[in-house]
C-alpha cells in the first residue's frame, strides 16, 4: 500500500513517465542528453569536479587575491561538497539496494529509447536500482554544495542544469518521475543538515587551510 501511494502515486508515476519519455524520439537528441547526464550529472565525474573547484579556489587565492573572506567560504563550499556526496550518495545507494524497485527500460516495453541497451552495459542487477536516481542525487548535492560561492548568473546556470539531467533521465528512459523527485528531495535535505551540523567545524578547518596557502605569501 505505502509503494502504491508513496511511489507509484496511484497509477500517476507511470502515466507522467510515458507523456514524459514520449516528447523526445530523436537519436541526435537522446546522445546530447545523454552526454549532458553522463558527464555533468555522473558521480563518477565527481573527481574531476573537485579538481576544477581545487584550480578556482588556487585562481582565486593567488591570482586574483580576493578577500579572506571569500576565500574562505570557497574552501568551506568544497568541504561541504565532499561532505555531502559521502552521506547523499552512501544513502543513495542503500535506499536503491534495500527498495530494488524496476527501471523503466527493464519493465516497460514502451520505453522509445532502444539506445539505452546499445549506448550503456548494463549489467542484470542495475535494472532493480531505480529508486532514487543516483544522477539526480549527484546533481542536487553538487548544485546546493557550491551555492553560496555562486552569483545569480551562476545560480541560473546552475539551476538549469539541474533541472534538464533530472529532466534527462526520464526522457531517456532510466527512471520514473519519482525516482528522480526522490532523488532530489533525498540529496537536497540531507545536504543541507550536512551544512547546517558541520557549520562550526569547517569554518574552523577552513582557516586552517586558509593560513598554510596564505604562508609563503
Amino acid at each position: 500500500m505505502s509503494k502504491l501511494v508513496f511511489y507509484d502515486w496511484f497509477g500517476y508515476n507511470s502515466k507522467l513517465f510515458h507523456d514524459i519519455h514520449h516528447l523526445v524520439d530523436n537519436h541526435t537528441t537522446i546522445k546530447i542528453l545523454k552526454l549532458l547526464s553522463d558527464y555533468v550529472g555522473n558521480y563518477l565525474m565527481l573527481p574531476i569536479h573537485l579538481v576544477l573547484l581545487a584550480a578556482m579556489l588556487l585562481l582565486l587565492t593567488k591570482i586574483c587575491n580576493k578577500p579572506k573572506n571569500t576565500v574562505l567560504i570557497y574552501i568551506k563550499t568544497i568541504l561541504v561538497l565532499c561532505a555531502s556526496m559521502v552521506v547523499t550518495l552512501s544513502i543513495g545507494y542503500i535506499l536503491k539496494i534495500s527498495l530494488e524497485y524496476s527501471r523503466p527500460y527493464c519493465t516497460d516495453g514502451t520505453v522509445l529509447n532502444e539506445m539505452v541497451k546499445i549506448l550503456t552495459k548494463y549489467k542484470h542487477g542495475s535494472c532493480y536500482h531505480s529508486a532514487p536516481s543516483g544522477h539526480s542525487i549527484y546533481t542536487t548535492t553538487f548544485v546546493f554544495s557550491i551555492w553560496p560561492i555562486l552569483n545569480k548568473y551562476g545560480k541560473l546556470v546552475a539551476t538549469t542544469i539541474l533541472a534538464i539531467v533530472m529532466a534527462s533521465r526520464v526522457l531517456l528512459g532510466f527512471h520514473f518521475p519519482a525516482d528522480v523527485f526522490y532523488g532530489f528531495t533525498t540529496a537536497a535535505i540531507l545536504t543541507l543538515l550536512v551544512k547546517k551540523y558541520t557549520d562550526i567545524t569547517f569554518s574552523k578547518i577552513a582557516e586552517k587551510i586558509y593560513s598554510r596557502m596564505t604562508i609563503h605569501n
